[in-house]
């Protein structure tokens, strides 16, 4: 059920009522004590907290129906039917995650789940044993982080393997290791789906939102086009811990600036500077670090399937540190890791900036680039007709060089998300390695023009089927403009002296293509053991730009460390090939280049690959 147009109706219609402070000053909560689940009982009676309206704190009546064990490994939740207050109308709402549950003035667990188009409000509460343990998980992952660090050592999963073998590009993790939202695989009405997280989405494209609406929705959120309450509503300026209590609303941010996303839910229980909340996972990120501040409702929004709440974010409290399974999990003040990103959109005379920060995730931040960049260019160029975009930028690293952004996207249709796929791709790479590094910043540059400026490989010659050792050759490539037209360049080859008789095999044109033609030659893909040998794999990647020659011999050839060493001496040949070190990041191919060729930057995106053959002759003597 397509929910976006009337949450975006509504959200937009509620801004100005959010204008209101978005803090009310109250006394710290006096710590409760924990209800056991070992006691909770069929027929028993509680009362909830949640916000309905603003930032107030309303009670809902609870009635406990029973408690079903194993409903994950070792997990146990608590049924029972909610009342009171908008609950008639709306059932269970969405962004009521982690609403805290009491029983006898004891905390017994947070509202969690609950069933699509149910005609009562039935949830499933989390027990609150099951949240707390995950203070105990961060501590320990905390340990563990600080231990691999001090050794050195790489993590298991620093083996990015740059290779034809791991298909397309994913700028999310493949769907099928990433069940991270509610299960699908029995009707809805006969399962009880973990509460979808509202997921505001401020500053972006209706387009962008739709075009990747369905990623968000496997993580169990729920997009819909948002805003925020005013300039200055969400600021970086720190709240102070005792304005926040169990049952307010918060944000946890994935983009703030311009560009704003946004999850929101309630909070659970609060000790000691820590919190827990939404009662349920949120990205099943295990550890990490993601800002999270007060937030305000504007609105409720009933629906027939589910109902929700739309909610604004105020100042900033401090940062998530755990998210698994059972909640979110907390702690005051302190600073979240955010990755600032400057866009600069260039089209004629016109010049547009965009300034963001982003969370700093291995699976999330590509994704969430991507959209980014996505929905800014959608909004200054035109998706559909000729269209020829030029992309220039880095990502900064610490300790490192920068990884290089450097591409030409040229299309008739849907430019700017081919343009946004690619910006992405070098900082996919990078998060796909597992290695450690720390990204200082992004920035790009992107200049366009209403023309497909491409040129497709038709043919390619040379002016001599035969050449012997130390002797030159010309390379002519013709190529097909998107016009029509035909245009030729002439390629140079020199052939080494040192050149042993033989076929000489020759390949011109498109750097991914001539890309894809190595790794699919090589018999194990190049692992990068260290952030520096990742960095250069990347960059050394040919660009779409320029029009490439390569010229190769059939004769064993070896990239080590991420260097080509075409056509070593036999015996070297021999002793790699029978004892390759795991540890060496070598890779064996038997196709050794002997010469390789460059044009300059071309306007133009080059496309397809020829191959042609010549014969390399004795010398004379």
């Amino acid at each position: 059920m397509h929910r976006l147009p009337s949450r975006c109706f509504l959200l937009l219609a509620c801004l100005a009522a959010s204008a209101l402070p978005v803090l009310a000053q109250r006394r710290p909560t006096a710590p409760v004590g924990i209800f056991p689940l070992r006691d909770v009982r069929a027929g028993m009676t509680g009362v909830g907290k949640t916000v309905f309206s603003g930032t107030q704190v309303q009670t809902f009546q609870v009635k406990i129906l029973g408690v079903v064990h194993n409903m994950g490994p070792k997990q146990a939740v608590i049924l029972a039917r909610l009342s009171g207050g908008p609950l008639a109308q709306t059932g269970v709402l969405e962004g009521m995650s982690g609403s805290p549950v009491y029983i006898d003035g004891k905390l017994v667990g947070a509202v969690a789940l609950g069933f699509p188009y149910a005609k009562t409000a039935i949830a499933g509460i989390t027990p609150i044993q099951q949240m707390l343990a995950q203070e105990a998980r961060a501590t320990a992952q905390a340990h563990q982080d600080a231990f691999a660090a001090d050794s050195g050592a790489p993590p298991p999963a620093a083996t990015l393997r740059l290779t034809a073998a791991d298909g397309n590009l994913q700028l999310l993790h493949p769907k099928a290791r990433l069940q991270l939202g509610p299960a699908r695989a029995l009707p809805a009405d006969m399962q009880l789906p973990q509460l979808h997280t509202p997921l505001v989405l401020s500053g972006f494209s209706p387009r962008a939102i739709a075009q990747f609406a369905p990623q968000f929705q496997a993580l169990g959120l729920a997009p819909m086009m948002g805003g925020t309450a005013g300039a200055g509503s969400a600021t970086n300026a720190l709240a102070p811990a005792s304005s926040l209590h169990p049952g307010d609303m918060i944000s946890v941010q994935l983009v703030r600036g311009d560009l704003e996303v946004a999850a929101d839910g309630t909070v659970t229980y609060i000790h000691d500077g820590h919190i827990f909340a939404f009662g349920h996972r949120f990205l099943s990120a295990g550890a990490t670090a993601m800002p999270f501040s007060h937030a305000r409702v504007v609105a409720l929004m009933p629906g027939l399937m589910t109902s929700f709440k739309i909610a604004v974010s105020g100042r900033r409290l401090g940062v998530i540190r755990q998210d698994d399974s059972q909640g979110v999990y907390g702690t005051f003040g302190g600073q979240a890791h955010m990755i600032p990103v400057r866009v600069s959109v260039r089209q004629g005379g016109v010049a547009q900036t965009y300034r963001f920060e982003m969370v700093n995730n291995r699976f999330l931040t590509p994704f969430l680039f991507n959209m980014a960049l996505a929905s800014t260019l959608d909004a200054t160029q035109r998706s559909v007709g000729p269209a020829t975009l030029r992309l220039q930028g880095a990502i900064d690293l610490a300790g490192a060089a920068p990884v290089e952004i450097h591409d030409l996207v040229a299309e008739d249709i849907n430019g700017p998300a081919s343009a946004a796929m690619s910006a992405a791709a070098p900082l996919s790479y990078l998060y796909q390695s597992g290695l450690r590094f720390t990204i200082r910043g992004i920035h790009l540059s992107v200049t366009s023009s209403n023309r497909n400026r491409t040129l497709k490989m038709v043919g390619l010659w040379a002016n001599r089927s035969q050449v012997r050792p130390g002797q030159s050759l010309t390379i002519t490539a013709r190529l097909r403009a998107a016009d029509g037209s035909m245009v030729t360049r002439e390629l140079p080859v020199h052939v080494p002296a040192s050149l042993p008789p033989g076929p000489l095999k020759i390949a011109a044109g498109a750097g991914e293509a001539l890309d894809l033609m190595e790794m699919q030659r090589l018999q194990q893909g190049f692992r990068a053991r260290n952030v520096p040998q990742l960095v250069a794999a990347i960059n050394d990647l040919r660009r779409n730009d320029r029009l490439y020659l390569r010229a190769s011999e059939q004769r064993p050839a070896f990239v080590i460390a991420g260097q080509q060493f075409p056509a070593p001496p036999p015996s070297v040949a021999r002793a790699l090939a029978a004892g390759p070190s795991v540890d060496s990041g070598m890779a064996a191919s038997q196709d050794s280049p002997v010469y390789q060729y460059a044009t300059p930057d071309l306007p133009f995106v080059i496309q397809g690959v020829k191959t042609i053959t010549v014969q390399v002759r004795k010398p004379d003597y």
